[in-house]
């Protein structure tokens, strides 16, 4: 019986010593225990020099024309143009982590200097319907305040404190300051920052997930000058007219937005290509940062 013990012991002691080893070579690069126990600093993909352009390059593989342009295009050459764009990578983050659930409401953020969090933060979180762990998981790692916005959470109040450092309102994102037909409160972003006495603070992440409404905000954000005070978006985009989302895309580039990570959501997420028998993916993870 002692010797059972033993032998039990020495198993279960070489598998904890592999583990730790199994961890370290996971982890390697990574610099915060907290990443290391939590499995959070993930290598996403391999990245290769032929689908990062350094910085200060202007010269992409993919790259949107202006207005005029775009405007020329038939629908299959903008389609075309939409769906290579978004596969495009433009900058080079090293330290790249999921923040938030590995399934519908995590996000991909960059941790590079000068982009990773440091007190005091804050975050600004577009479109949670529930789903809180990108909001905590920003607290736990960083410190940061979040501040969650979601109309559509019709059982919550106008108003409460989710947990620390949280606080949710029931305001949504759009172009101008209504209360639209489904009797949700949306205001700019603007508009938004004023409200909290945010004007002169910069917004370390900017979190939007806001079910197509995306194309409509994004332009009145970007006119407006708030964006110029915004380090990283993290975005799920959702396909619309192709034409319009390349002038956007476009907008958000001459604002000095980069890619840095793209990631396809295909959970029911799909559609039929009118022209062609192929399917898409609807909706795309988009990650950027402000150069």
């Amino acid at each position: 019986m002692r010797t059972v013990f033993k032998t039990f012991r020495i198993l279960f002691l070489s598998a904890g010593l592999l583990f730790i080893v199994c961890a370290l070579i996971f982890s390697y690069g990574t610099n915060n225990w907290y990443f290391l126990f939590t499995w959070k600093a993930i290598e996403r993909i391999k990245w290769k020099p032929q689908n990062v352009i350094p910085w200060g390059r202007d010269d992409f593989p993919v790259k949107i024309p202006d207005a005029a342009h775009i405007t020329e295009l038939s629908n299959p050459e903008a389609e075309e143009l939409y769906y290579s764009y978004i596969q495009s990578l433009q900058v080079l983050c090293q330290r790249i982590i999921r923040v938030g659930s590995f399934l519908d409401g995590g996000k991909e953020m960059c941790i590079d200097q000068p982009y990773k969090p440091k007190r005091p933060c804050l975050v600004y979180s577009f479109g949670i319907n529930w789903l809180w762990d990108f909001d905590e998981d920003i607290v736990t790692m960083f410190g940061c305040e979040v501040f969650a916005f979601d109309p559509g959470m019709s059982n919550e109040t106008d108003y409460f404190i989710k947990g620390p450092n949280i606080t949710f309102y029931k305001i949504g994102l759009w172009d101008r300051h209504i209360v639209n037909e489904q009797g949700w409160h949306v205001m700019t972003l603007k508009q938004i920052r004023k409200k909290l006495g945010h004007e002169n603070r910069i917004i370390d992440v900017l979190k939007i997930d806001i079910e197509w409404a995306e194309w409509t905000v994004l332009p009145e954000m970007i006119t407006s000058g708030e964006l110029r005070t915004v380090k990283q978006i993290l975005i799920e985009f959702h396909n619309d007219d192709n034409k319009q989302t390349l002038l956007v895309f476009r907008m958000m580039y001459d604002a000095r937005f980069r890619i840095f990570m793209r990631e396809r959501n295909t959970l029911g997420c799909r559609y039929k290509v009118p022209w062609s028998i192929r399917e898409r993916p609807d909706c795309i993870e988009m990650s950027f940062i402000h150069i």
